[in-house]
């Protein structure tokens, strides 16, 4: 389900329709307001000019995008695209600049996973580090998901993707986003990289280690940088697959390998991206419990959003060509604050 965007001045009577199809129609203006804050920022007088400032706005009356959202029953009237993200990133700058900002505008980010990925997206989308989208995850929102996924009781049983990217919409309704909500797989992964749009960047944050693998490999053969965070002391691996002489997973796992571990279906595959020699100590004793007294991997929030923060950082410099060496990248919080042993 997607956004109905359609502009005041070529479409007038299409707000009138959806309020005859929906009776009950929220309908927020707006407008006047995203142009007030334009005129500020491209003034820079934030209590002076009123005069000027009301001459602008009164000039720009009949200007402007109605959106509708057709899962919520609300209507807004906001300012057209290119003026609606010269305000929404305006406080990037010049932390991004402009023309960086123009730049990834271009781009197109695939993340797999929307647990520990969605922090992933949240952030991305917030710092608008690309426009376009590709967001896949199989599974519905459950109950124990909400001790790190900022979603509602309303939105238990929805697919995770769909409320990843209704959220995402009702902020800003420019973003391309395309939703694979059966997963990643075999038979879909090669349109995930090249299909509609082509990555310019992949972000692993699914469970599964033989898909792990699999998106590894299509990295590399198509040259995608890939990142992953594992909410474990802050681990960030990158895995520059523009060098067609990047090794599978830092060369953990050999092309001799391959064939074998893709046909594994056991949590060994798994265990090979885990490197429990370096994971924290309750990582180690979570890992020992799974099946007995817990039934997944611990995550808790802080370690999921700083983990969300870490890949967007990676990935905006990636993406704007500050090249990041490939490796396994540390950010342990706990131990930089002192607190060692957990």
């Amino acid at each position: 389900m997607e956004p109905a965007i359609f502009s005041i001045e070529s479409q007038s009577n299409e707000i009138q329709s959806i309020r005859n199809e929906f009776p009950n129609l929220i309908e927020l203006d707006l407008l006047q307001s995203q142009l007030q804050e334009l005129f500020s920022i491209r003034s820079l007088k934030l209590t002076d000019g009123i005069l000027e400032s009301k001459e602008f706005i009164t000039a720009n009356s009949q200007y402007g995008n109605w959106v509708f959202y057709p899962w919520n029953n609300v209507a807004l009237r906001i300012l057209e695209k290119s003026e609606f993200v010269e305000l929404r990133t305006s406080r990037n700058r010049n932390k991004i600049t402009k023309s960086e900002q123009a730049e990834l505008a271009s781009k197109t980010i695939g993340i797999v996973g929307m647990s520990v990925g969605f922090s992933v997206f949240l952030t991305m989308v917030l710092e608008r580090v690309a426009e376009n989208f590709k967001i896949a995850d199989f599974d519905t929102l459950s109950m124990s998901n909400l001790n790190r996924l900022p979603f509602k009781l309303a939105d238990i049983g929805l697919p995770k993707v769909e409320i990843a990217k209704r959220w995402a919409l009702e902020i800003d309704p420019y973003l391309n986003i395309q939703v694979y909500g059966e997963g990643i797989d075999t038979s879909n992964v090669g349109e995930f990289f090249q299909g509609q749009r082509n990555l310019d960047l992949i972000v692993d944050e699914c469970d599964s280690g033989n898909i792990k693998l699999v998106l590894r490999i299509f990295a590399k053969r198509f040259g995608v940088p890939l990142l992953m965070e594992t909410s474990d002391r802050g681990l960030l691996d990158v895995e520059n697959y523009q060098d067609e002489d990047e090794p599978i997973f830092h060369g953990a796992i050999l092309e001799s390998e391959i064939e074998d571990l893709l046909h594994d279906q056991s949590s060994e595959v798994l265990l090979r991206f885990i490197d429990l020699s370096t994971a924290s100590k309750r990582g180690i004793e979570s890992m020992m419990e799974l099946g007995k007294s817990i039934d997944t991997w611990p995550q808790l929030a802080s370690d999921v959003f700083h983990g969300g923060a870490t890949v967007t950082i990676a990935a905006r410099n990636i993406l704007l060509g500050n090249p990041i060496p490939s490796g396994r990248y540390f950010m342990d919080l706990q131990q930089k604050l002192g607190v060692h042993g957990l």
